[in-house]
């Protein structure tokens, strides 16, 4: 006998991953305008619209999972290649 814990199974966790990148860039770059609003370049405000891009990457991933996962994953990747590269001069 198990107990039901209530958390519904996910039918799709590639949308979720993805959902949870497009939230946490977004955030990420809220953050960063409400901290640095002064100096928030241009590529700072790609970075935070960059969401958008994970979200239709999630609505993609309904139909075409590997797709949609493998340019998502490579698109954070390069984000945090990216920020990486930034911040070696630190």
């Amino acid at each position: 006998m198990s107990i039901s814990t209530g958390i519904r199974k996910d039918k799709n966790p590639t949308v979720s991953a993805l959902l949870g990148v497009a939230a946490i860039q977004i955030v990420v770059g809220f953050l960063g305008w409400s901290v640095y609003r002064d100096s928030f370049g241009w590529l700072d405000w790609i970075i935070m619209f960059s969401g958008a891009i994970y979200i239709a990457l999630s609505i993609t991933a309904r139909w075409l999972r590997l797709p949609s996962a493998l340019i998502g994953a490579g698109l954070y990747i390069g984000f945090l290649a990216f920020q990486a590269f930034r911040s070696a001069d630190c």
